[in-house]
């Protein structure tokens, strides 16, 4: 056994520390006003770091189902954005008892449309490059497994976002690089015009 640091490497095996990482999830969070999206990114990071580091990733998955939903649960019994329960706080209490809030809530990748949720496909493997396929291969599985009516619509849903119109025009990235050249000149003139320098 050696120990490096804070990781522990037993045979030549990563020991992946999974107590620590549920110590992680189960205390308060240092942000001022925490979110839906960065209690759900904190679960799914340490999740994905025990999957990750584990001989099978069914006990993060298993892990991931249980504490998703404990902090659902208890974000929703009291918001610090709202300053009350959610279901004070929304049109139609009832949504949060609904199957399809609690799986999109859980599962719904960023990529599709979803706050912080995560497809379990990213638990088998590490930094797949593509986000959007990874989800929408989870939810055709789904869609696939005929699990039930309530499930297959939610997954029919997730799995066919709506898609933004496309827009001819300038590229995000040359109106960066447009910026940058723009402030370099206004900067290489102003320097140039230093009297010191003349």
């Amino acid at each position: 056994m050696i120990v490096y640091g804070k990781v522990i490497i037993y045979h030549g095996l990563i020991i992946p520390l999974i107590e620590k990482r549920l110590g992680r999830l189960l205390c308060t969070t240092n942000d001022q006003l925490p979110t839906i999206g960065s209690i759900c990114s904190t679960v799914v990071t340490n999740l994905l770091t025990v999957a990750h580091f584990s001989d099978t990733p069914i006990n993060a998955m298993v892990q991931y189902n249980w504490l998703g939903n404990y902090a659902r649960r208890i974000s929703e019994l009291h918001n610090p954005a709202l300053r009350c329960p959610t279901r004070c706080a929304i049109q139609d209490p009832s949504v949060l008892d609904q199957t399809f809030y609690k799986l999109n809530f859980l599962y719904l990748d960023p990529s599709l449309g979803g706050v912080g949720g995560i497809s379990l496909t990213r638990f088998l493997m590490r930094q797949f490059p593509d986000p959007v396929t990874e989800s929408l291969t989870f939810w055709r599985i789904i869609y696939e497994a005929n699990i039930s009516a309530e499930i297959n619509y939610t997954a029919l849903a997730a799995g066919n976002p709506r898609l933004a119109v496309y827009r001819p025009g300038p590229s995000s990235t040359q109106v960066t690089k447009e910026c940058r050249q723009r402030k370099f000149l206004v900067a290489h003139k102003s320097f140039s015009s230093y009297s010191a320098f003349e």
